[in-house]
């Protein structure tokens, strides 16, 4: 049966369930590569199923920019009916007022009991809720070409000694070993899975998601930039990579490895890999049972218009369906954001993702993402990815110089407005 046809039928139940006017919506979003583009498809048409039509507002630069085109809309009075949005924006924007309540949907439908933890702190202010949780990516995966290491007689490594043990194989057999693009962000990404690794669940809580001072500049935060040091020669940083492009360089065998989160499936998946036979993916190193979450959301803005504010909660009911957070997941590479849900039928990826987490919330092991704006404000996530960045690109900078100034610029960051 064509997969399409099965949605719509799946999603007849949902629309049959209530009856609203049909409106536009317009959501502003990112979500531009591939796998994304086709995750993004699937709200689309199970809107359409409902009468809606979605009018899209992609921003082809990333979620930076997307923030700066969101706020001259809303200076502009023409807010979207939705919005791609981090936690510290969405508590900004709804102690401005400009979010719609939709605890009337969150009541009925029960998201109090359904979401975990990190995706109901990730949507709900002051006990409401303006916006709705898409899916739950992890950041700390490391992906991998399996027949170049299988061509080396190498398993996966689990440690860092065996890492480089196996990373020189890979050298010495021609290829490259980690592919990364010379962007902050994915340096910020890979170096905060760094700090979970070296520095454990406890340094990463009070250096990043409690913003200690001294625990940024600390012996302990010294280390992981020596292993980051240690880690550099083996670096592929190409200077026009986005992330994607880094993946295909994994994709197509040309380097073995790359650290990025779990949106990075998506694109094997378009490329019709199979995990654990074609690639494989794996916590970073000494991150086992230990999750650094990034969730992606839609903030709901204040609209006037009834027909289109009825349009706006379907959308909101529609994302948070078991229907929706089941399809749209599979495509994107996360995993739904309600932990009620059976994953049977998501590869072997998604149901580890499911069960460490589980796992990191028994043991006070999941932690926001600081690389993408879980764990801080949008200028304290800049500090962090621009000192990593400036790390990597300064030979001569020492670990210890790197945390202090670490330490110096997410304070200053903490403090700018």
């Amino acid at each position: 049966m064509n997969f399409w046809f099965k949605l719509s039928a799946a999603f007849a139940v949902y629309s049959c369930s209530t009856i609203a006017t049909a409106a536009t919506v317009e959501v502003l979003h990112s979500w531009t590569s591939e796998g994304e583009a086709k995750a993004v498809e699937v709200l689309k048409s199970m809107l359409a199923e409902r009468g809606h039509t979605w009018k899209d507002f992609a921003v082809q630069t990333g979620g930076d920019n997307a923030q700066g085109v969101l706020k001259q809309r809303i200076i502009q009075g023409k807010p979207p009916a939705a919005a791609m949005m981090k936690k510290f924006n969405l508590q900004r924007w709804e102690r401005l007022g400009f979010l719609q309540n939709i605890d009337d949907i969150a009541v009925s439908e029960h998201w109090d009991d359904t979401l975990f933890h990190a995706a109901e702190d990730a949507i709900k202010f002051d006990g409401h809720y303006g916006a709705a949780a898409v899916g739950i990516h992890r950041t700390n995966w490391i992906w991998a070409n399996k027949k170049i290491l299988d061509k080396v007689n190498a398993k996966m490594p689990e440690t860092w000694p065996e890492f480089f043990a196996v990373a020189e194989k890979i050298k010495s057999a021609g290829y490259h070993v980690v592919a990364i693009g010379d962007e902050a962000d994915q340096l910020g990404t890979m170096f905060e899975s760094m700090i979970l690794s070296v520095g454990g669940p406890e340094l990463y809580r009070k250096a990043i998601a409690e913003l200690d001072y001294g625990a940024i500049k600390s012996p302990e935060m010294s280390r992981v930039f020596d292993m980051a040091r240690k880690l550099q020669p083996y670096l592929y940083m190409d200077s026009d990579s986005s992330w994607n492009k880094a993946t295909k360089l994994v994709i197509d065998g040309e380097a073995a490895f790359q650290f990025m989160g779990d949106w990075a499936k998506g694109e094997f998946s378009v490329a019709g890999k199979i995990p654990m036979k074609d690639y494989i993916c794996a916590p970073v190193m000494q991150t086992r049972n230990q999750f650094l979450y990034n969730i992606d959301s839609l903030a709901m803005f204040k609209l006037h218009n009834a027909q289109e504010i009825d349009a706006q909660k379907d959308l909101a009911s529609a994302i948070m369906s078991s229907n929706f957070q089941l399809t749209y997941n599979r495509y994107k590479g996360s995993i739904p954001t309600r932990q009620d849900l059976d994953l049977t039928g998501f590869d072997i990826c998604a149901q580890m993702s499911k069960q460490e987490l589980l796992n990191a919330e028994a043991t006070n092991a999941e932690l926001p993402s600081i690389a993408h704006g879980l764990a801080a404000t949008e200028l304290v996530q800049t500090a962090f990815n621009s000192v990593i960045s400036a790390f990597f690109h300064d030979p001569n900078m020492s670990s210890d110089q790197a945390a202090l100034t670490l330490s110096k610029d997410m304070r200053k960051g903490a403090y700018m407005m």
